[in-house]
């Protein structure tokens, strides 16, 4: 069984993985994302490294999971076939937005807290409010929690603070404009039709698989997943 501390992730990994993202041409999408959703730049890459060590545990095609998620914040075909019948997963912008929209969603639904919001990324809204009103953590239902003692948002956390000071030099201003070519429709809006299709990704490297969600504004869990290390 992995220590703690590799459940976590090092500082040596994660400045591997932005140093990665930075290579692949990346980081623009992720700040234009995190702008656009009003989340931290620095917890959509501790995201994406604890999914799919930012992207370098995929298999050639771009997949994980068995081939059923994709790109670097691994989308669950099984629950979003509408958008994995029509983007590559090497369409990183896109996978990179569908992620973040995602997490923006659930913070919404749990009344802005953003922790929580990342624990329901893994565990599903309804997973983290049965948690929370049984005087549990809002991780305790989360994958890594079960198999480790460490929450799937301890983890993301984590490795969004040691990103932190590597992004700093690595990106450019928030205010800066995305690349020539980065204009950018986002897939929804929370306020839109809630028949939309709610987001969902998985792990390349998990043992666990997990569950989509049925619909944006529901609170059904949408995924599981074990940890990379």
């Amino acid at each position: 069984m992995p220590t703690r501390a590799q459940v976590l992730g090092s500082e040596a990994t994660v400045r591997a993985h932005v140093e990665r993202a930075r290579t692949m041409g990346v980081l623009p999408y992720f700040e234009a994302a995190a702008r656009r959703h009003g989340l931290p730049l620095d917890v959509l890459i501790g995201l994406a490294s604890h999914e799919s060590n930012m992207g370098a545990a995929l298999d050639a095609s771009g997949k994980g999971d068995g081939g059923n998620a994709w790109g670097l914040m691994q989308i669950d075909q099984r629950y979003h076939r509408p958008f994995t019948s029509t983007h590559s997963p090497f369409d990183h912008q896109a996978v990179i937005e569908y992620g973040a929209a995602l997490l923006a969603d659930y913070r919404r639904q749990l009344a802005g807290n953003l922790t929580h919001a990342i624990s329901a990324y893994n565990a599903g809204v309804g997973g983290v409010r049965a948690a929370l009103a049984a005087g549990r953590p809002a991780d305790a239902p989360t994958t890594p929690y079960k198999a480790y003692g460490v929450g799937f948002a301890e983890i993301v956390l984590h490795r969004a603070a040691l990103a932190r000071p590597l992004l700093a030099v690595a990106v450019a201003p928030a205010t800066a404009a995305p690349p020539a070519g980065a204009a950018f429709t986002p897939f929804f809006s929370s306020s839109s039709d809630p028949a939309n299709e709610r987001f969902a990704s998985d792990s390349a490297t998990r043992s666990c698989g997990r569950r989509g969600p049925a619909r944006l504004g529901t609170t059904e869990p949408r995924s599981r997943s074990s940890v990379s290390v």
